[in-house]
């Protein structure tokens, strides 16, 4: 049996949630796949968030607390909260812009002296950014996607790997997806609108 995979929590809210859920589903003596089986979902799905491949739902997370107990919404709540160095990347970077453009392809940017504003005209989703006076930016998203927590993963998973220039992404067209991956095609990787 080969080792654990090495998790960095600082490789984004995935990757810092998969600590979390790591650690508690191993001091409870647990597999990923009796985890699984306890929560109704795949020891594949399981182990692609622990990894951090793989955002958690909220039944994802529901069932994880009805296994651990409590926390685990917390968890991700606070993980969720937007960082005070994120916004100057969205702005000041193209490739960070570019990464950003690939989690939401169909959303439109405005910047202002206070506000940065992301929208999806075809979904009515919109994500705005406004200084908080604590420090830092409070971010207010609406509508059926969350734009701000898309863009801010793609960017994050970007920095993880070392910030690349774009020629460290490919693109791969099939008969039924089109996507840009980061690194290699079993990386991190963005479908296209077809």
């Amino acid at each position: 049996m080969s080792a654990p995979r090495e998790l960095d929590p600082k490789a984004g809210r995935n990757a810092a949630f998969g600590v979390e859920l790591r650690r508690l589903r191993l001091g409870a003596g647990l597999t990923q796949e009796e985890l699984g089986n306890r929560i109704g979902y795949s020891t594949s799905q399981v182990g692609s968030v622990e990894v951090g491949k793989r955002a958690p739902t909220e039944p994802f997370i529901a069932g994880c607390e009805t296994v651990f107990g409590p926390g685990l919404r917390e968890v991700w709540a606070d993980l969720s909260k937007h960082r005070e160095w994120f916004r100057p990347w969205l702005k000041d970077d193209d490739t960070a812009l570019w990464v950003a453009q690939l989690a939401a392809p169909q959303v439109q940017c405005s910047w202002g002296e206070d506000k940065t504003i992301l929208l999806d005209v075809g979904t009515g989703s919109r994500a705005d950014t406004t200084p908080d006076p604590a420090g830092g930016w409070t971010v207010h998203q609406h509508g059926p996607i969350k734009l701000w927590d898309e863009v801010e993963e793609a960017v994050l998973t970007w920095q993880g790997a070392g910030c690349p220039h774009q020629s460290g992404f490919g693109l791969t067209v099939a008969h039924d997806r089109q996507y840009v991956w980061l690194g290699d095609p079993d990386g991190p990787s963005w479908d296209l609108p077809a």
